[in-house]
């Protein structure tokens, strides 16, 4: 089982933050949605959007940035502990 986040919570760091709407203002370009929430949005894939994202080879840089921190000798977390 995951635990998604619902709704948006209070971030306080302002890098968290900017991180947060970045990540939003992504599931917003590659779908096509009309609701305003990203953590409860569903939609038609917008097709364009995604097949730019894979030509700037960004998918593959966002994939590495959620692997990092469960992989290495001495990982920050363990994927077994999170679900």
């Amino acid at each position: 089982m995951y635990n998604l986040r619902q709704r948006p919570q209070v971030l306080t760091s302002p890098y968290l933050k900017e991180f947060e709407e970045l990540i939003t203002g992504l599931i917003f370009f590659v779908c096509i949605t009309d609701n305003p929430n990203p953590f409860t949005c569903e939609g038609i894939a917008n097709v364009q959007s995604q097949r730019i994202l894979r030509e700037l080879k960004l998918i593959d840089l966002l994939v590495d940035v959620l692997i990092y921190p469960f992989e290495g000798e001495d990982p920050v977390y363990l994927i077994g502990e999170l679900t």
